[in-house]
């Protein structure tokens, strides 16, 4: 009898060691998904290489951040569109060719299933290193638009503001905060730059 009970306890003892074992790894893991995004943009800009620069342009509509490493296609579309990369939100208010207000939006930090993932989910993360005057570049249509930024800032505003129209041409580039939630959205607009390039 004695024999059973100790070999119950000792079961007991290895199971709870499983569990907090796997608690463990389970939070270390999480830890990892939550700060891939600061290692992978740290990486990028380590390499300090602009990605338009010599740059041919491309067919696909697609916009580069050099300053935090985004090179990204955006699709408009609805908002599963923001699982491949940029959303270009309101497009009858405006898009580089026409002028007006060209919206686009992308998640600032999403969780996924692998750390890769996740930055590349979190796609607009290093948006709060954006200063004025940095470069922002956008190929549409077979045309590379570029802009400069000019304006940077948290509103807790509704989209109707945010995606106004607007008579002067303008990129307005905005995530929610680092917290997932769209409660302080983080705004960057920017104005054209120079001629359109082929």
């Amino acid at each position: 009898m004695s024999l059973e009970i100790e070999s119950e306890k000792k079961s007991r003892k290895g199971l709870i060691g499983v569990i907090a074992l796997v608690i463990v790894a389970g939070g270390l893991y999480s830890t990892a998904l939550v700060l891939s995004p600061y290692y992978f943009i740290e990486q990028q800009l380590a390499k300090n290489v602009s990605i338009v620069t010599g740059e041919k342009v491309t067919q696909a509509n697609r916009l580069y951040i050099p300053r935090i490493g985004v090179s990204l296609s955006y699709k408009t579309g609805d908002k599963s569109v923001l699982n491949s990369g940029l959303w270009h939100r309101a497009p009858a208010k405006g898009d580089p060719e026409q002028g007006g207000n060209f919206v686009v939006t992308g998640y600032r930090f999403k969780l996924a299933l692998t750390p890769q993932e996740t930055y590349q989910a979190s796609s607009l993360f290093g948006v709060d290193k954006l200063k004025q005057n940095d470069l922002i570049a956008v190929d549409f249509n077979g045309k590379r638009y570029e802009y400069k930024v000019n304006r940077r800032y948290k509103t807790k505003s509704g989209l109707s503001e945010i995606e106004a129209s607007s008579r002067i041409p303008k990129l307005t580039l905005y995530t929610s905060d680092t917290e997932g939630g769209f409660d302080n959205r983080e705004i960057i607009e920017a104005v054209p730059r120079q001629t359109p390039t082929e």
